[in-house]
């Protein structure tokens, strides 16, 4: 039988060489120009592609590329977003609008390199 650790470490795995397929590359450049380089949480408009995740929002069919089931987030409120992710308070969240919503959204960046 095999513990969760190795499910979890064998689904990490999965992740990661699917990231590298040209599906999911080609993918993340679609979402990126839908929603205009921009974060979905905090709103901010970025010009660099590498500041700027594909952040899948449900925990199954990873590679089930629908526009719904992914959202576009800045890498400050992708960490963000992941660690409300463990707070028993907000497990039932698993829309955008729950996210943006409930969640505050994180102060203005100071930082504006590679912002518009």
């Amino acid at each position: 039988m095999i513990s969760k650790l190795e499910q979890l470490k064998r689904a990490s795995e999965e992740h990661k060489k699917f990231r590298e397929t040209p599906q999911w590359i080609m993918f993340r450049k679609y979402m990126l120009s839908l929603h205009n380089m921009t974060c979905d949480f905090c709103q901010t408009k970025y010009k660099q592609t590498a500041r700027l995740d594909v952040h899948h929002m449900y925990d199954t069919n990873y590679t089930r590329l629908e526009e719904s089931r992914f959202m576009v987030l800045c890498k400050q409120c992708h960490t963000f977003i992941h660690s409300k992710d463990k707070s028993p308070a907000f497990k039932h969240l698993v829309h955008r609008v729950d996210y943006i919503s409930v969640v505050q959204k994180p102060q203005e960046r100071k930082d504006d390199s590679g912002k518009d």
